[in-house]
This record gives C-alpha cells, structure tokens and sequence, in this order.
C-alpha cells in the first residue's frame, strides 16, 4: 500500500468573511477530514486572504493552505480586466452592462496569456496546487448566477476557473451542493452547459436548480439533488432560550443592502423593516443584528436600522471574525430571526429556531424554505412591508411550538440529505490514492 495522502482542493467562490461560505466551508473540512483523516485540504478561492488568515486564527480551518483561483493573481487581485476597486462604482456600472461577447473574448485572452502568468510566484503555487489534487470539490452554495439586472464578470470568472480545471488540467471535479441560475446570457448559458457536462458529479442544493439546469440541456446523468452542506455541522450547537426565557421577545435581525440583490429601491425596504423593528421595541422587544457578510453592505444596513431605530435599543454584533461555534452562539441567544440572508435560517434552524425570511435571490432560498417548511414565513422581497412582517409574526408565534417540533424532525432529515456528499466522497476518495484510510470519529 502506497503512503501517499490524496490531496483535495476545495473551491470556494467568495470570502471567509460571508458567513454563509464560512459555514459551508467549515463544516465540509469536518466532513473530508471524517472520511480520509490524513488528506491535504488545500482552499482556493478569489478571496484567498480571508481564508489564508482563518488558517491561523479559525480551529476549523488550521493548517489549511489557500491560494487564489486563476484570475485572481496578481496583477488581477485588485483589478477584473483593468478596473481598480478604487474606481469601483463607475467601473462596475460599465462592466454590469457589458455583453457576454466581450466576456468571452476577454475569456480567451486571459487563456492566452497563461505562459506569462506562469513567471509568477502566486500562479505557479495556484497551478501547483490544482494540478497536485486528487479531486477539486467546488463548495460555495451560490454560483453561475447572473439574472437581469446582474453583471457577467463574476459568473465568467466562474466559468473560467471550471474551463481550467476540468478542461486544461483534466481534474476530476465535483460540485457540492450548489444553487445554479438563472442566468440572462444565451451565449453564457450555452458555455455553461458545455462545460457543466463535462463535470464529474454536480449535487444541488434544491429542485429549482435541478429543473434549470435540464432546461439549460445539461445531459450529464451524475446530477442529484441534496441540500446545502452547512446542514452537516457536526460540533456541540449552543443552548437556545427556553419558552420560560422569553421575556422579553429577543428578535434577531439578518440584514443585507437590497442593493446587493440588483434591487434599485434598497431605502424603502429597510424602512419598512426598521418601522416593523422599531414597533416591536415599543411593546418592549429587544433587537438583535447579526450582519452575515460584512464585506456585502450588510453592516450598511445594520447601521441604518440601528440609526432609525436608535442605539440604545438595539444590540448591532461585528461578526466578521466570528468563527462557526461564535457565529451561533450569537444566533442562538436570539427567539426568532428576521432573515435576509440563507445561511442566517440555516443557522438558526440548526438550533430549532423559527425564522421570517425575506427573499431576495429567490432560487436559492424558496428552494430550501421549502425544505424546512418555513415558506408560509416567508416574503418576497419585492412586496416587502411592515404590516406584511407584522402578519407574519403574528402566524409565527401563534405557530411557535409546533414550527420548532417540526424543525426538530426535519433538521436531522436535511443532515441526511446533505450526508449524499460524504457517501459520494467516500466512494470515489479511494479510486485516486492506494493507501490505508481509517474513519475518523
């Protein structure tokens, strides 16, 4: 039997920093280093900062290297395609309007100009490191995604990370559950189709993507449907507040710039959720915000609940250095959470509490609402008001008991779900690397 550890590079498409990739990420390091304990876990992603410092500062993610995907090397790290992060605003608004035509061509200038990256220090580490993996698992839940009203420089450098791994390296690649769509570019849809037939294995997080992507003409038959991988969490969760406790009400808030979700109208939702939040502390409830993902304006929008609300009547929790365990420490000390982001419901229904969520990117989180039967909760966004929240929680409290046995059953039937990439990894680890495994605790 050979000595050598098989070497496993996760793909991450975002940053330490939002919560949710976090969570994902976390908890699929706890599952690979379940199944083989002596792999090499390597972590690629644009921003590779934030995971190079969570290796030293985060238990989870300790000793783990991470490297940034192809185009986000120097000289690309602050710039996409010759627009600085100083310039950001203007730039932005131009790239958002480029067509897909222009994406593929800078696609096929960026492959023509490997030779040259490759005198690079950070290229050749990134290189090395992806063509040393035994497999390449891409574990960020929300990717391809470029609906109206969304730019196509992101899903491209998606696109083009999958095009070189799976096409130049020849790297066995899987995608964890993953939501896929919708994307608004004909010529962007076909590339993708392409290349996503070429995957390995593609889990998906909820049916909504499964019925997108076979409307794309997807053929590959490796394709299933799953639930989002921070479902597998598997350390002690924190104890919550007992129906003896609560008093009074303490309501969690999840908030997030419309803006981010290409909504043009971002001042008239939060005011219609700090108007709902500021009638709840009037009848004495206490407020809780838990900003998700600091680097996407969520704390924009914490402070300006906070400033119409006021400071003294709400708690506002800088969580951008928050590992997983304090993460939901601070989820758990609230009685319900008002959402705006899908890992803050996933968090809170980890620890059977009931959340009001608010929809923005609507294929990922009707998807798994659904799941949790939590949608009769639920908002749309786009009619987003205060008397539309009141309602809501005037359901959910009446149904608070019943919604918190309910997600007592149906946490552990979404873990089991999720347990389809532990089964998947299990049986393909041993095709790369002849060597003794042993199941971890």
């Amino acid at each position: 039997m050979g000595s050598k550890p098989p070497r496993i590079v996760l793909m991450a498409t975002w940053s330490y920093f939002n919560k949710g990739d976090m969570l994902v990420l976390a908890s699929t390091i706890d599952l690979v280093r379940k199944i083989c304990p002596d792999s090499e876990i390597s972590i690629v992603a644009p921003d590779y900062e934030s995971y190079a410092w969570a290796s030293h500062k985060d238990k989870a993610f300790k000793g783990i290297d991470a490297h940034p995907t192809p185009t986000r090397i120097r000289p690309f790290r602050d710039v996409r395609f010759g627009y600085t992060r100083q310039r950001r605003q203007s730039p932005l608004r131009l790239l958002d309007s480029l067509p897909s035509p222009f994406w593929l061509l800078a696609l096929i200038c960026f492959l023509s100009i490997l030779p040259i990256l490759y005198l690079t220090s950070e290229f050749k580490k990134t290189l090395r490191t992806l063509s040393q993996a035994s497999l390449i698992l891409w574990c960020s839940g929300n990717i391809f995604f470029a609906p109206k009203g969304y730019g196509l420089h992101s899903i491209f450098e998606e696109i083009f990370t999958l095009l070189f791994c799976r096409m130049i390296l020849r790297k066995t690649t899987i995608f964890a559950p993953i939501s896929l769509g919708p994307i608004q570019s004909a010529t962007t849809r076909s590339l993708l189709k392409n290349l996503l037939n070429k995957a390995d294995y593609i889990l998906l997080r909820e049916n909504i993507s499964y019925e997108y992507v076979k409307a794309l003409g997807v053929a590959n038959r490796n394709i299933r449907v799953s639930t989002d991988s921070a479902f597998l969490y598997e350390h002690e969760l924190p104890r919550v507040r007992t129906s003896s406790e609560r008093t009074p009400l303490v309501v969690g808030v999840a908030p997030i710039s419309p803006t981010s979700l290409g909504t043009r109208a971002p001042k008239r939702h939060l005011e219609e959720v700090a108007s709902f939040l500021g009638n709840l502390t009037e009848k004495g409830s206490r407020i809780a915000l838990l900003p998700f993902s600091p680097i996407e304006c969520d704390f924009t929008a914490a402070n300006y609940i906070s400033n119409s609300l006021g400071p003294t009547k709400v708690v506002k929790y800088d969580l951008a250095y928050a590992n997983s365990e304090e993460l939901l420490r601070r989820v758990s000390e609230v009685d319900i959470l008002v959402a705006m982001r899908l890992h803050s419901v996933i968090a809170a229904s980890l620890m059977g509490i009931p959340s009001i969520a608010i929809v923005g990117q609507k294929n990922k989180f009707w998807g798994i609402l659904r799941q949790l039967e939590m949608e009769d909760y639920a908002l749309d966004l786009e009619f987003l008001t205060r008397e539309g929240l009141e309602v809501k929680l005037s359901h959910l409290l009446q149904d608070m008991d019943m919604v918190k046995s309910r997600l007592r059953e149906i946490v552990p039937r979404m873990r089991e779900d999720a347990a389809s990439l532990e089964y998947l990894l299990d049986a393909l680890l041993p095709k790369y690397e002849n060597i003794d495994r042993k199941r971890g605790g």
